[in-house]
């Protein structure tokens, strides 16, 4: 078929909706005109048109609650449905598990260093201690006994001295007197015992005397060096375990880590399950619902259809010769046949030429021309929980 035939039998079918209208309003004049109060107005029919959004689910899964029905108003952030999925549930509880698992491996690490830390700290301190020891008992071996040492001893030789003279002079006029009936027994035993205990004590500090007056001897000096070496020793060793916080340290940003990724894991499976409640993406009613509870559904699959409530739109098609002068957000009426012809107020959301179809074709008369069509689109004002989408609406326009 010949555009030229198309273009005639589009203009045939828009006369003939045209009178369809009038024949239905019973407005019977060719133009589907209506006066009032001195202006006429024109009526065109359309379609009721809305925004809908399907519903669906991210992962697959068995509908375990239907909470809407087909004609149910419903508001955005409503649950609609609630999916069943043991993997998921699976795949949280695994998650969980691992994330309580890797934060109490950081928390362990954490505690190992600060001991680790506390004990590193004691070592050194002792080992410090023991090399002050050993390097002052080196010091005193070399440098020998001071002069206040060697005249207490030089004191307590000659105490020992006198003592000693005194028990050997009395032992000296006493001994053998016992055996002459002048004194008893034990007054000798007791004289002979002072002696002896004088000529012992005497003997010490003598040896104690020549002792400090002559020094440390080599085997004690050395003995002191080696002291000194495994103190040194001992305090390297305690400095070089100080390395083992740092290790511990790292354990616990390894550790850091491990729990941030177990945490994302954890997230991402909460994020699956999240996905198992179907929430109402807009306020509207349900206008469709295709699975019910109990049915499996693969993810993607459209489970229902949400028409918005509001911003109805009607696309009608006006003669240019008669509309030309309609301006963008103009105020004009929606008649509703449905609603008992109730009126909603409208404005013009858009003004656009019509496809080829809605172009009434030149005649072979002399000096006619193609009318143009235009296209409006009417946006119903207001928020109408009674309207529906695929009603039939009526725009009244006022025209020459």
């Amino acid at each position: 078929m010949s555009r030229k035939k198309l273009g005639v039998a589009g203009a045939i079918a828009l006369i003939v909706v045209i009178v369809a209208v009038c024949g239905f309003t019973g407005r019977r004049n060719s133009a589907c005109k209506q006066s009032t109060g001195g202006t006429t107005y024109t009526v065109l029919e359309g379609t009721l048109e809305s925004d809908e959004v399907d519903v669906s689910s991210k992962i697959p899964g068995r509908i375990g609650t239907m909470m809407v029905e087909e004609g149910d108003q419903v508001k955005a952030g409503q649950v609609l449905a609630v999916l069943e999925s043991k993997e998921v549930d699976a795949k949280v509880s695994q998650a969980a598990g691992m994330y309580l698992a890797s934060k109490a491996q950081q928390s362990q690490a954490s505690i190992g260093m600060n001991l680790q830390a506390r004990t590193v700290e004691d070592q050194i301190r002792q080992a410090e201690a023991g090399y002050k020891a050993a390097k002052a008992k080196l010091d005193m071996a070399m440098s020998g006994a001071r002069p206040q040492e060697i005249e207490q001893a030089k004191a307590s030789a000659e105490q020992a001295q006198a003592a000693y003279t005194t028990a050997k002079t009395a032992y000296n006029r006493f001994n053998g007197l016992y055996q002459d009936g002048v004194i008893p027994k034990q007054q000798e035993e007791e004289i002979e015992l002072k002696y002896l205990s004088a000529k012992a004590q005497k003997k010490a500090a003598d040896a104690k005397l020549n002792l400090v007056m002559e020094g440390a001897r080599k085997e004690e000096i050395e003995a002191a060096r080696q002291g000194v070496r495994a103190a040194e020793a001992q305090l390297s060793m305690a400095k070089d375990s100080a390395l083992q916080v740092g290790l511990r340290a790292q354990d616990i940003v390894a550790a850091t880590y491990k729990s941030s990724a177990a945490k994302g894991q954890l997230d991402e499976a909460e994020a699956y399950k999240s996905e198992t409640t179907l929430i109402a993406p807009i306020s509207g009613y349900v206008s469709a619902k295709m699975s019910d509870s109990g049915e499996i559904v693969s993810a993607g699959y459209p489970i229902l259809t949400i028409v918005k409530s509001k911003d109805f739109k009607v696309k009608v098609y006006a003669d240019e010769t008669k509309f030309g002068k309609l301006k963008l957000n103009d105020t004009v009426q929606v008649i509703i046949p449905a609603l008992g012809d109730k009126t909603f107020d409208g404005r013009i959301l858009r003004i656009s030429d019509a496809a080829d179809f809605a172009t009434h074709k030149a005649t072979n008369e002399a000096g006619s021309f193609d009318v143009r069509s235009l296209e409006l689109v009417v946006k119903v004002v207001g928020d109408h929980a009674d309207l529906r989408t695929g009603m039939t609406a009526r725009v009244r326009l006022a025209s020459k």
